[in-house]
């Protein structure tokens, strides 16, 4: 009997077991096959300008944004953002190395056709209709056709609906002050008193904002009627190839050679000797602390719009209102840029390019992904102001250069239509911009993107040379008479470099465009 008994204990002991075991096994495996599950969500990288994000603020967006992305395309986002200066050069050599990469802003600071150049862009046509049929069918044929390079599509455009004109902001309590009439200011020269005013009364105040790289610089094509034909330039300056916006021949010419440029670089030399500009221009870093300091009066732009300045006075000016001060007879130009300015691109080497453009796709339709990308966290990053009219600001004490998460591109992540509002002034800036519209001249050229591949070398060479005799003469730090760096020794070497191929390559491009696209 005992020995009976001993032996139904040990069968139920070790049944047990089993029972145990099999259930610990079994919740293991529902585990892995989780932990599996959760590790097959693609991860999606994305560069794009940005630029205020401290690490911990930047990880609670990218957790906001991927809820949102897990739910409606099945994939997460890993953030990779850069500053304003970084862009310029690091998305190029990401495209052109192959780098793991699957989506990349394309803006001014680093251009679409710059990215293009590298072979590293996926040509969407098939995919856009395929995969994302609603960003598709959001928008015009015109607006598609604006992009194409050699019949097909490299970028999404943001939509951005506006117009631009050349001119300053420029701080209204300065020009207040000296009572300039700026609004009635048809050049640049008639700015001149404004400045001398500053030099004479504003202790440690510069006239106009320049950095080492991009701004401080008078040539900007659409103030002398110009429209941009690719991106043949200094890595951060302007085009140096354009064609007339008005001109029914669309002749091609090289800017360098021509009085509007010298006009220009004479213009910026004797305004850098007046001491309009700094002496020595400072890092990008080091303008952005100057600026929110009050160190400048003026920004000197290609951009001066119809948007209200306020989210741009809080970012970068610590509060002071900015004003949009256009220069007066010029009318704003609609361009090819005016479609491919912004955008988001797929990049070749992307293992998941169907999920990449349906990102994008979410930044034109899903407000919520839309404006975290832009404010980041409500209650946190942003506070509402008025729910009702979408109008927004930063939370209390907190400035646009304190703020954890504060990319200040708004021009950035998709449909702008999307956007909430930063202040009560760009409640109505869509009124503004149709009224501006009905006064723009529309590019001979608009829709036209040229094919740098047939002078891919010599675009190389003139952008070298640009860079180290063009950058100079543009910022007023070189004589244009000097007989070593002036800009005669300029134009020599954009010679030697190849200009004139690349101006006849892109006229050729020009005319073969006119002939399938234009009925005249």
């Amino acid at each position: 009997m005992k020995a009976n008994f001993s032996m139904r204990r040990f069968v139920v002991l070790v049944s047990r077991l089993f029972l145990v075991l099999s259930v610990a096994m079994s919740m293991s495996f529902v585990s892995s096959i989780t932990m599996s599950f959760a590790q097959e969500v693609p991860v999606l990288k994305y560069y794009y300008v940005c630029d205020i994000a401290t690490p911990e603020a930047l990880k609670e967006v990218q957790d906001a944004v991927n809820e949102i992305l897990v739910k409606t395309i099945g994939a997460k986002v890993e953030l990779h953002p850069l500053s304003f200066h970084e862009v310029t050069t690091k998305i190029p050599l990401i495209l052109a190395s192959g780098e793991d990469a699957d989506i990349v802003s394309a803006s001014s600071f680093c251009p679409y056709i710059t990215e293009y150049q590298t072979k590293g862009l996926l040509a969407l046509d098939e995919l856009l209709p395929k995969v994302t049929p609603k960003l598709w069918n959001k928008y015009d044929k015109k607006v598609w056709n604006g992009v194409r390079i050699q019949g097909k599509i490299y970028m999404v455009p943001n939509n951005n609906p506006g117009v631009s004109y050349p001119g300053f902001w420029a701080r209204k309590d300065l020009v207040d002050k000296y009572k300039f009439d700026w609004e009635n200011a048809d050049s640049w020269e008639a700015w001149e008193p404004f400045f001398d005013a500053i030099l004479k009364n504003e202790k440690d105040v510069i006239p106009i904002l320049s950095t080492q790289d991009y701004w401080g610089r008078l040539w900007f094509p659409n103030y002398y009627g110009y429209d941009s034909v690719g991106s043949v330039k200094a890595p951060y300056g302007q085009s140096l190839i354009v064609v007339k916006a008005t001109d029914p021949k669309r002749k091609v010419i090289a800017a360098p050679f021509t009085k509007d440029y010298e006009h220009a670089v004479r213009l910026a030399r004797k305004w850098y000797l007046k001491g309009y500009f700094s002496k020595t221009p400072p890092t990008e870093a080091e303008m952005m602390t100057m600026r929110a300091n009050g160190k400048f009066a003026t920004f000197a732009v290609p951009f001066v719009g119809e948007g209200d300045t306020t989210a741009m006075a809080n970012n970068e000016w610590s509060g002071r209102t900015i004003l949009q001060a256009k220069i007066k007879g010029k009318n704003p130009i609609i361009t090819t840029g005016t479609y491919t300015g912004s955008g988001n691109a797929v990049c070749r080497v992307s293992k998941h390019p169907d999920l990449a453009l349906k990102f994008i796709e979410q930044m034109h339709t899903n407000e919520a992904l839309h404006n975290l990308l832009n404010f980041g966290i409500e209650g946190k990053h942003w506070v509402w102001v008025d729910k009702g009219r979408k109008l927004i600001s930063l939370p209390p004490g907190v400035t646009g250069r304190t703020a954890q998460y504060n990319p200040n591109t708004y021009w950035q992540f998709g449909d702008s239509n999307l956007q909430y509002f930063m202040s009560e002034g760009s409640l109505h800036t869509a009124e503004r911009v149709a009224k501006a519209m009905k006064n723009a001249i529309y590019s001979t050229i608009l829709g036209f993107t040229p094919d740098p591949t047939p002078v891919k070398s010599q675009i190389a060479a003139v952008s070298s040379v640009a860079q180290e005799y063009g950058e100079p003469l543009e910022k007023g730090l070189v004589d244009p008479d000097d007989p070593n760096r002036g800009l005669t020794v300029f134009r020599n070497k954009l010679r030697e470099a190849g200009i004139n191929r690349i101006v006849v390559e892109f006229q050729r491009q020009i005319n073969k465009w006119a002939i399938q696209n234009i009925k005249e």
